[in-house]
């Protein structure tokens, strides 16, 4: 950006751009946490992939710097519903004594981006000028968002399966069997209580 003329910007202008983003995405993380647990988690998370990969085909179309600004903080704020709403999921559609590993499946992720992002939108800037590289993320979202609405449900009940941490079938029928014996075992002690007093 700083190398297109046409734009008149400097780097004092991309400092205060890109310092709008981690403020809005701290803000919104915190909000997006407490909306996920009334929200479904998989519209959180793929409608607003959608939303912010559209922000970045609108940033790369855009040319005015007030504009940037405003899109460059929005993209925050759309970002930060991303890791509440997967956590949510995860901890939906993984028990505990597996979800470990799903976290760190999860996690690599932010670390698998940051590798692809230089190669693939850096590749896209250098090739055909920097505002494809807004545009080419922002069609990559917009078909991941697709694939998240598609794919992905909030918990296993919307699919029909039991909830990961429901007991197990054996586990229930033996708490049931137990719990309906008991009764009958009071009952049993009754009469010989009484009997007891009579002597």
């Amino acid at each position: 950006m700083v190398a297109d003329p046409s734009l008149g910007f400097n780097l004092t202008h991309i400092g205060t751009m890109t310092s709008i983003f981690p403020m809005a995405y701290g803000v919104s993380k915190f909000a997006a946490g407490v909306l996920s647990t009334g929200v479904s988690a998989r519209l959180l998370l793929g409608l607003g992939l959608m939303a912010t990969a559209a922000v970045n085909i609108g940033f790369g179309a855009s040319s005015s710097m007030a504009l940037f600004c405003a899109l460059w903080g929005l993209n925050g704020m759309l970002q930060g519903v991303g890791a509440p709403a997967c956590a949510n999921i995860l901890t939906r559609w993984f028990a505990a004594k597996e979800r470990g590993t799903y976290w760190g499946m999860w996690n690599i992720a932010h670390n698998l981006g940051g590798f692809l992002a230089p190669v693939i939108v850096g590749g896209c800037a250098k090739a055909f000028g920097w505002r494809w590289g807004m545009f080419t993320p922002g069609l990559i979202g917009l078909a991941v968002g697709l694939l998240v609405l598609a794919a992905v449900r909030d918990k296993p009940a919307d699919l029909g399966y039991p909830s990961v941490d429901a007991p197990a079938p054996a586990a229930t029928a033996a708490a049931a069997k137990q719990g309906a014996a008991q009764p009958q075992q009071q009952q049993e002690e009754k009469p010989k209580a009484s009997s007891g007093m009579m002597e």
